[in-house]
This record gives structure tokens, C-alpha cells and sequence, in this order.
């Protein structure tokens, strides 16, 4: 029986709870200051601001107007017509 609380198969990688916190917030920290990139709105922004900026008004309105067509104002418009 494993009494330590360690997995035997991945090894023992700290030797205290402290030790593995620490682990845990410095690979969060790395995780958040990773760079994602909004497909709407162009922009480059830390991972750790893309839920706040996916609901900002600014994304939705962005959203709203790429799902419009840009050749007309009508909503059965089709954008693959061709002009003979």
C-alpha cells in the first residue's frame, strides 16, 4: 500500500505539498501568459483575458457584424452569388 501519497508510476516529483503548490502556480502562471489570438476581432491577447474579452461588448458587436453580409442588407442573401 502507498502510504506517502505519491503515484509510483510517475515517480516522486516533490517531496513536500509546498514544493508542489509551487509547481502548480508557476504552470498556471505560464499557462495564462500564453498568447491566444481572437479569430473575430484580430487581436493578440494573454489566455488569461479571453473568457473576460469573449464577453466584452466590443467582441459581440464584432461578432454581429462578420456574420452580416457585406454586399447587401438582406438576411437571405447568399455571398457565393456570381455575377454574370
Amino acid at each position: 500500500m502507498n502510504v506517502d501519497n505519491t503515484c509510483p508510476q510517475r515517480g516522486n516529483r516533490y517531496k513536500t505539498k509546498e514544493e508542489s503548490h509551487t509547481a502548480f502556480l508557476n504552470a498556471k502562471r505560464t499557462y495564462a501568459n500564453k498568447k491566444w489570438i481572437c479569430n473575430t476581432c484580430g487581436f493578440k491577447i494573454n489566455r488569461s483575458n479571453k473568457t473576460q474579452h469573449l464577453r466584452s461588448k466590443k467582441h459581440l458587436e464584432n461578432e454581429k457584424r462578420r456574420e452580416e453580409c457585406l454586399t447587401c442588407s438582406s438576411d437571405s442573401c447568399s455571398s457565393e452569388s456570381v455575377s454574370e
